[in-house]
């Protein structure tokens, strides 16, 4: 059954994987600003990519690619290793609201800043504060705003800890999340001579 990725033409992040029994339907799923690759089936049965220079075999495990492999196959067909789809979702304050699967190019969430996180798995998380003008994601800690790459690895163990449980989690469901990734690490204070150290009233944009 034929499958088509779609992605973010500048990007290249994945966007969506859809599956159709009808490969002339895929190409309709196409918005602005997206590109598309279709995996189907040549004629020995081995899953191919179809492109202008021919087809091109792509290889995944399951019955359809999953998104890391979906990654591979969209840099194979266009040279470019695809950008993560995690997102920050920045409100007037700055403070980071959400994180999400987006694409900064392509969407847009009203009356709020999108923008492209660090890494796929954190550690920014809710409550983080961004930068417009540095572009850099700071905690509070102790009182003072330290940018992200002088944390300790609590820090972030803790943020990837908390991010998942979204803007509804209750109290004692953060507290029990901060117990269990504290109990995991050590903790490593920066000391604030190599320590980014700022005042929250300078980092708001």
């Amino acid at each position: 059954m034929p499958v088509a990725v779609i992605y973010g033409a500048n990007s290249k992040s994945i966007r969506r994987i859809i599956v159709d029994d009808e490969e002339g339907k895929l190409a309709q799923h196409v918005g602005a600003g997206e590109g598309i690759v279709i995996i189907g089936k040549d004629v020995e049965g081995h899953a191919v990519v179809r492109t202008v220079q021919g087809d091109q075999q792509v290889l995944f495990r399951g019955v359809y690619p999953n998104l890391e492999e979906c990654e591979a196959i969209v840099e194979q067909v266009t040279g470019v290793k695809p950008m993560h789809s995690r997102c920050l979702v920045v409100g007037p304050t700055g403070l980071v609201d959400n994180s999400l699967m987006a694409d900064p190019d392509l969407d847009v969430v009203p009356g709020k800043l999108l923008v492209r996180a660090a890494t796929k798995t954190g550690p920014e998380t809710i409550g983080d504060h961004y930068s417009a003008v540095d572009q850099k994601v700071r905690r509070n800690r102790d009182g003072k705003w330290r940018t992200l790459e002088y944390l300790s690895g609590e820090d972030a163990a803790i943020g990837a800890a908390v991010a998942p449980l979204g803007q509804n989690a209750t109290a004692k469901q953060i507290q029990d999340a901060v117990v269990k990734a504290k109990s995991n690490y050590a903790v490593l204070q920066p000391s604030d001579s190599i320590a980014s150290v700022l005042d929250a009233t300078v980092l708001v944009p």
